[in-house]
């Protein structure tokens, strides 16, 4: 067994030791009132109004973005933070792309503010613009998912246990944030997100071509994009070179026992470990004045709830994906990527998995070649497509690829809202 603890430990340090955890369900706080829901100006129809008052005031010179709250479940009054950033190349053609974080329980600010996002934060609390921005070509809507996450508050009880619950909330998020802003409500449309977004991106995708056939609010999805994503994590665990497979053929139900029992132990013993970036996110995050300024006054944040992640992890953690991604590949374009030198999630994970995926273009897929990627005469990595589906594996990055390698990582994301060949 002390195989599957090493396993643990090290998916607990990589995705744990970030921050300091709360210790209870966030919910909004009945003195404030500024935190800036914006679904009645949209039932009311008052949408010049809703997107007025959701107007960020520029943090930083030629960076336009709207920001506020989506009331998803009125009855445990569940609301969804979001933070959206206009492309600033040919915003009328340009794509749609939502960032969800992993965790579960991480925010989405992480994304914006230390991998892809157009605000870069400097140790003095000033902002300076990323020059690798995806905003440059993309429009990027950051929503903290699930409810509880970063920003977004709910009572207890509405704090999610499954993808399906998860999904129906960032639909439903979706659709009045395309009534809000309708201009691009045409554009090509796609969901993006790492780690345990590898559940969550899906999930969602999967509720969004479900849903579109009979939607007033219609996405015109086109791809979805995972990082160093969660697949379906028991066989993927298994298949890891520090797991010791026997032991789980041999005693399946006890090893589920032992990793119950050990997981959030070890969870508990990373949760104070932050990185400086973290750190220094999480006090600009909480400052008065830039709350004020992004509508969520009195509202404390973290950059990961435990909360949210201990009710996902009980309920949600073995939930397989396969079926999800198999349906999606037969009508849209899927991109998993993995840091070479991930610890966690590594690259022959993710194409194991997918070497099990029965669609229509598997055959194809299986029988393509890895060819090298470059990005400027250097050597960026690895890919291989076949049909609908590519594996990237980046060189020198880790479990956040963006974050180790922006360069390669802007590279890779518009070539493939591009549809284009990473050669």
């Amino acid at each position: 067994m002390r195989y599957l603890v090493v396993i643990s430990a090290v998916w607990c340090l990589s995705e744990g030791y970030r921050i300091d955890y709360r210790t209870s369900a966030k919910i909004a706080p009945k003195e404030y009132s500024e935190p800036l829901i914006l679904t009645p100006y949209i039932h009311n129809g008052s949408i010049s109004e809703g997107r007025e008052a959701s107007k960020v005031k520029p943090m930083i010179e030629d960076i336009a973005s709207y920001s506020g709250f989506f009331k998803v479940n009125s009855s445990s009054n569940g609301n969804l933070f979001f933070w959206y950033f206009p492309a600033e190349n040919a915003p009328e053609e340009a794509p749609v792309m939502l960032w969800l974080q992993g965790g579960p329980g991480g925010s989405s600010m992480y994304g914006l503010f230390l991998e892809h996002g157009p605000l870069q934060l400097k140790k003095d609390h000033q902002l300076e613009k990323r020059p690798t921005r995806w905003t440059q070509n993309i429009h990027m809507i950051y929503i903290d998912s699930p409810v509880g996450t970063g920003f977004s508050f709910s009572n207890r009880e509405g704090y999610a246990k499954t993808e399906d619950q998860v999904s129906a909330n960032l639909y439903e998020s979706l659709t009045q944030f395309f009534q809000l802003f309708p201009e691009i409500a045409k554009n090509e449309f796609f969901v993006a997100g790492e780690s345990y977004a590898g559940k969550y991106v899906p999930a969602l995708a999967d509720k969004i071509h479900r849903e579109n056939p009979k939607a007033e609010v219609k996405i015109n999805l086109k791809g979805l994009a995972i990082g160093d994503g969660v697949v379906d994590p028991m066989p993927m665990m298994l298949g890891h070179t520090m797991t010791y497979k026997p032991i789980y053929e041999d005693d399946n139900e006890l090893v589920a026992d032992h990793i119950d029992a050990h997981f959030h132990r070890n969870l508990e013993r990373w949760r104070h470990l932050r990185t400086d970036s973290e750190i220094l996110m999480n006090q600009y995050l909480n400052r008065a004045d830039v709350q004020k300024q992004i509508h969520v006054s009195g509202l404390n944040y973290d950059w990961l709830n435990y909360d949210v992640l201990d009710i996902l992890d009980k309920y949600d953690w073995n939930t397989p994906v396969t079926g999800w991604v198999e349906q999606l590949l037969n009508h849209c374009r899927v991109l998993y990527y993995n840091g070479k030198i991930d610890p966690l999630i590594d690259y022959k994970s993710t194409l194991r998995f997918a070497e099990t995926l029965k669609w229509g273009g598997s055959e194809e897929f299986k029988s393509a070649k890895m060819t090298e990627w470059s990005v400027r005469g250097e050597s960026a990595g690895n890919f291989r497509t076949g049909g609908n589906l590519t594996l990237v594996q980046v060189n020198k990055a880790g479990h956040m690829v963006p974050e180790d390698q922006p360069e390669w990582a802007f590279e890779m994301i518009n070539k493939f809202v591009k549809n284009e060949p990473l050669m």
